[in-house]
């Protein structure tokens, strides 16, 4: 009677095909939750910017730049002031409104890409 004894096993190669696939496997698990941490904090610190500087147009220039074409305006309608200094009040309000409405739209950019960066409805 005979016993054959296993001295070697033919699957040992595939056993470890298959713990070195599923290290690489939880290695690229890693990495991408890292990548997907760092775009979450990228996407959160662009909305903390955008918001930053749209509080900032809305709180002082927005006032400041209306107030200047006002004032300008009712200085020029009295003769206290020229055609061209009206205009150019009248120029700065229209660049302050054009920079408060791309905040804006920039604003809310950052809250899309937050949205879609981390899988979440992020409110104001």
């Amino acid at each position: 009677m005979s016993i054959p004894l296993p001295v070697y096993n033919r699957n040992q190669g595939e056993i470890e095909r298959a713990r070195q696939e599923e290290r690489q496997i939880q290695l690229r698990i890693r990495g991408l939750e890292s990548a997907i941490s760092g775009e979450v904090e990228v996407a959160y610190q662009q909305v903390l910017t955008a918001r930053g500087l749209l509080e900032s147009i809305e709180s002082r220039m927005l006032h400041h730049a209306h107030m200047v074409r006002e004032v300008t305006e009712y200085s020029y309608r009295r003769g206290g002031a020229t055609l061209l200094e009206f205009l150019d009040a009248h120029r700065a309000f229209s660049d302050t409104m054009q920079g408060h409405n791309e905040a804006r739209a920039e604003y809310a950019r950052s809250l899309y890409l937050l949205d879609a960066v981390s899988g979440k409805a992020v409110t104001r």
